[in-house]
Parts: C-alpha cells; sequence; structure tokens
C-alpha cells in the first residue's frame, strides 16, 4: 500500500478545484483560468527545487514560501474550502515566484523539477503577464503578499 505525501493531496485538491473554475472564470474571467490550471503544477514545481540543493538557496527559499502559502488556507486573502475563488493570491504568489525563478536560475534546472501538462515554456510565458493578475488580487492583498515574498514591487526582488 503506498502512502501519499500531504503536500501531493494538497496539490491534488488544488487540481481538483482548478478542473471546473466556474465560479473563478465567472470572477476573473478565461485567461485568470489559464493560470489557475497550472497552479497545483508550479506548487508540485516549488516543492521539489526547495530541496534541490544546486539550486541557489535564494531560490529554495523562494519555492518553500509559495509551498507554504499556497498550502495554507488562511493566508492573506483566505481559501474559500469549497471554491477555487479564493486562490487569486496564490495563483499571483506562485506565478511571481516562477517569474523570480527565471531571473535566478537557469531554465533547463526550471524545466527538470516542471512535470505539468503544459509545456515548461508557455507556462513561464504566462508569468510575464503577471500584471493582469494582479489587477484582481485586492491591493492590501497584492502588498501582503508581495512583503511576504520579500519583494518590493511586482516587477523586482528586494
Amino acid at each position: 500500500m503506498s502512502q501519499t505525501h500531504g503536500l501531493d493531496r494538497i496539490a491534488d485538491v488544488i487540481e481538483l478545484k482548478a478542473s471546473t473554475p466556474d465560479r473563478y472564470v465567472e470572477k476573473y474571467g478565461h485567461r485568470a483560468a489559464e493560470f489557475l490550471k497550472e497552479l497545483p503544477w508550479i506548487f508540485r514545481l516549488c516543492r521539489r527545487a526547495a530541496f534541490d540543493l544546486a539550486l541557489p538557496q535564494e531560490c529554495r527559499h523562494m519555492c518553500s514560501l509559495v509551498v507554504l502559502y499556497v498550502a495554507e488556507h488562511r493566508d492573506f486573502l483566505g481559501d474559500d474550502i469549497e471554491s477555487e475563488v479564493g486562490l487569486i493570491d496564490d495563483v499571483w504568489v506562485a506565478f511571481r515566484a516562477v517569474q523570480y525563478l527565471g531571473h535566478h536560475t537557469s531554465r533547463a534546472t526550471l524545466a527538470a523539477h516542471w512535470k505539468g501538462p503544459t509545456p515548461y515554456d508557455v507556462m513561464a510565458g504566462l508569468a510575464e503577464n503577471l500584471d493582469y493578475l494582479a489587477e484582481h488580487v485586492p491591493s492590501k492583498v497584492l502588498e501582503a503578499a508581495q512583503a511576504y515574498l520579500g519583494i518590493v514591487d511586482a516587477a523586482g526582488p528586494a
């Protein structure tokens, strides 16, 4: 009998929410749903990369922050356990980390950790449209998420 790791279960729950994003689409639009469907895969990428000692320490720390933020239901916005709507800040945090990682480590290293169905480059390309997501995150939540990640503004690290 195989045992499922607790973080795998969290990723599975997020994946289930992302597979039926009706309320998310209604509130944030179809484009935001494209970001949402990558969240469980970014979560898994960060979980693996956080333990990759070949990555710079700052990148491993960023990955750890993402895993903790996404796993916690009572974050700055708060996730409705029954709905995907409260995940907009989690999606922003995850994609901001992808953007950060893309600037601080090699594409090949990150792609090696990527196991999602979308090609890595397509997913990473979504991170370049982070401003679209930021428009949907309440400003106080966005400021808190930036501070949590150690980011001065949406464009760069502290």
